[in-house]
């Protein structure tokens, strides 16, 4: 079956997950923060996509604490996992083209869900963190 008429397999979507992280040193960091209303916007323009817009945020918001030296309590590959995520989603040309009516943001949602799933105990840390750090500035 043609990989642009079907929905891509978790294997598929980890590994473009994997490919992604591969590509993605510190200096990548604050392009992908650039790009953050780009891929909000598209995000929130998805159906299948827009049910992760508060995960979204996180990861952002996870990524320049990590890049502002504030949380560094997440291992490296972790931080380049949600930056692949990130590109990836943003990248119009990937395993199934966005272009491609109802089927093109399904591998963006597969491989930004196998991220989550990767990383979920630490997001929840993170947030648990950042819950704490706000309180304790009021």
């Amino acid at each position: 079956m043609n990989t642009k008429s079907r929905k891509i397999t978790e294997e598929e979507a980890r590994n473009a997950l994997f490919d992604e992280a591969k590509k993605i040193d510190r200096s990548n960091f604050n392009r992908v923060l650039k790009y953050k209303d780009k891929i909000i916007k598209k995000a929130k323009s998805s159906n299948s996509l827009k049910e992760f817009l508060g995960e979204f945020q996180d990861l952002f918001s996870m990524l320049k604490d990590y890049t502002g030296g504030k949380y560094k309590k997440v291992p490296f590959w972790m931080i380049a996992s949600i930056a692949g995520a990130l590109v990836y989603v943003l990248n119009p040309m990937d395993l199934v083209p966005d272009a491609i009516p109802f089927v093109g943001l399904l591998d963006d949602t597969a491989v930004f869900s196998t991220c989550l799933s990767m990383i979920g105990l630490e997001l929840k840390k993170y947030r648990e963190w950042k819950t704490e750090s706000i309180k304790e500035k009021k």
